[in-house]
């Protein structure tokens, strides 16, 4: 598996149509809308198995005040309950254990983006649908439907907290 970022929004649009989990959410004009308004950078990933795409995961990533956060959907975002990872339209046929070996791989070729980015913070919320038999979740499996993926890396002391830094003026208004 190979992973690129995507940058046709007909290949992307279509793969999304065709997608058993595709939805408004991650549709193109949708991404680039909402990164536009969250500040946060739109990374449209596409995994790839030899020349054929068979998952996307749109990202979102921000560098905020040291820290490196990617997130899908981005959030404060009420109105996207779900993002996440779509897989290709012959993932809903197969067998429970190929689905889950499917996701594996995937999970693998979007590590790729993830230790590129290096966050402190990463979630994931994906569309229902996604459902795994093996133990417990932890990190590089996927969640039930209803957990966040939620992963948290600190690049300082295990001692140190991921609280803001105190402001240098008392009246300095909070970045959004």
């Amino acid at each position: 598996m190979s992973i690129e970022i995507v940058t046709d929004r007909d290949i992307w649009d279509a793969f999304i149509d065709a997608g058993p989990s595709g939805l408004l959410f991650h549709k193109w004009d949708f991404l680039k809308i909402t990164e536009r308004h969250t500040g946060y950078r739109l990374l449209p990933c596409g995994i790839y198995r030899g020349r054929e795409l068979v998952a996307v995961c749109p990202f979102f990533h921000r560098q905020r005040n040291g820290l490196s956060l990617a997130f899908s959907p981005p959030p404060m975002q009420a109105v996207i309950p779900y993002q996440g990872i779509v897989m290709s339209r012959d993932y809903t046929a197969a067998k429970q254990s190929k689905k889950e070996s499917r996701l594996q791989l995937v999970i693998e070729g979007l590590r790729e983006v993830i230790d590129d980015l290096s966050p402190n913070y990463l979630s994931i919320r994906l569309a229902p649908g996604y459902h795994r038999s093996d133990p417990p979740f932890h990190l590089g499996r996927l969640p039930d439907p209803d957990q966040l993926l939620l992963y948290h890396r600190s690049h300082s002391s295990p001692g140190d907290s991921l609280e803001e830094p105190e402001r240098e003026a008392a009246d300095e208004p909070p970045e959004v």
